[in-house]
C-alpha cells in the first residue's frame, strides 16, 4: 500500500518509514530536508561503521570503552574528531608490518597510551579481561604469540635531549 505524503514529510531510504522532513540529515548528520535518511538511521549507520572498523566489536579492544561512532564531521565533510585510531600491534617503529595482519582499531586514548611500546609490554598495562582478548586477537592476526615478535631497529631513531626544561643543567 502506497502512502501519499505531504510536502512536510517523506520516506526515509533507511527504515522506509514516512517521517517529517525536519528529521532528515545529510550524510554527515546535519539537518537537511533534502537528506535521504532520517537522523535515527544516520546514527545506526555511524555505529555500524565503527563496529565494522572494530572487527565486529562495539568497544575498544584494549580498554572496553563503548564506541558509538568513528568520527565527527563538519558540514563540508571534514573530520573534526576521531573516536577510533588504527594501532600497529607490533609498532611500525620497531619493525612491525604496516598491514591488516598487524593492525586493529582502538579508541584514540589507548592508541596514544600505547605509543611505540612492544605489544608484550602493552599487555601488562591492560586489565586482565582485555589483556586476554588482545592476546587472542594478536595470535589470530599474526599466527604466533606476541612474545615471538623480535623488534628490529632497522630504522634510524634519533633522540634529542634538550636538557632541563627549567634551563638548569
Amino acid at each position: 500500500m502506497t502512502r501519499i505524503t505531504s510536502k512536510a514529510e517523506k520516506t526515509c531510504l533507511g527504515c522506509m518509514k514516512v517521517k517529517p522532513i525536519k528529521e532528515f540529515v545529510t550524510i554527515y548528520g546535519f539537518k537537511n530536508p533534502r537528506g535521504k535518511y532520517c537522523h535515527d538511521c544516520f546514527l545506526i549507520h555511524e555505529r555500524d561503521h565503527a563496529v565494522s572498523l572494530l572487527d565486529g566489536r562495539d568497544f575498544c579492544l584494549y580498554c572496553g570503552k563503548k564506541v558509538e561512532k568513528a568520527y565527527d564531521w563538519t558540514p563540508e565533510g571534514n573530520s573534526t574528531r576521531n573516536y577510533l585510531s588504527r594501532d600497529h600491534m607490533d609498532p611500525f617503529a620497531l619493525g612491525g608490518e604496516d598491514s591488516e595482519h598487524n593492525a586493529v582499531y582502538c579508541c584514540v586514548s589507548c592508541n596514544l597510551k600505547k605509543g611505540n611500546r612492544p605489544f608484550t609490554e602493552w599487555l601488562q598495562i591492560l586489565s586482565p579481561e582485555y589483556r586476554e582478548l588482545s592476546r587472542i586477537i594478536y595470535a589470530e592476526k599474526h599466527g604466533h604469540q606476541p612474545e615471538d615478535f623480535t623488534p628490529s631497529l632497522n630504522r634510524l631513531i634519533i633522540t634529542v635531549d634538550l636538557g632541563d626544561p627549567m634551563g638548569e643543567l
